[in-house]
């Protein structure tokens, strides 16, 4: 299973049902189910999640409204913090991967 790491809970997204992450060549299709940590103060919290949608965009590309809900920022402000995230690639050249997904509760 795939881990997907938060540094930071960007918006509060991660206490909705629905949240959305910005990723760099992500291998998920829809349908898997990944776990999710998110790093606090002194702790993580793991969590699972299934990917209910993906699509590929080049960054500058990327809908405003994507960085507002996705990272509570502007679109220039979101992607100052993905050039500061992905700072070993050259960001403007390569395609991101917005992933929807919805927290996901095994049963027993």
């Amino acid at each position: 299973m795939i881990n997907l790491s938060f540094s930071k809970n960007w918006n509060n997204k991660l206490c909705c049902d629905l949240f959305t992450t910005i990723r760099y060549k992500s291998p998920l299709k829809i349908g898997d189910i990944v776990s999710v940590t998110t790093k606090l103060e002194n702790s993580s919290v793991k969590s699972f999640a299934q990917v209910v949608s993906k699509e590929s965009f080049l960054l500058k590309d990327i809908p405003e409204a994507v960085f507002a809900f996705d990272m509570g920022l502007s679109k220039a402000l979101g992607i100052k913090e993905i050039e500061r995230i992905y700072a070993q690639y050259n960001i403007h050249n390569i395609q991101f991967d917005i992933l929807c997904l919805k927290h996901y509760y095994p049963t027993k």
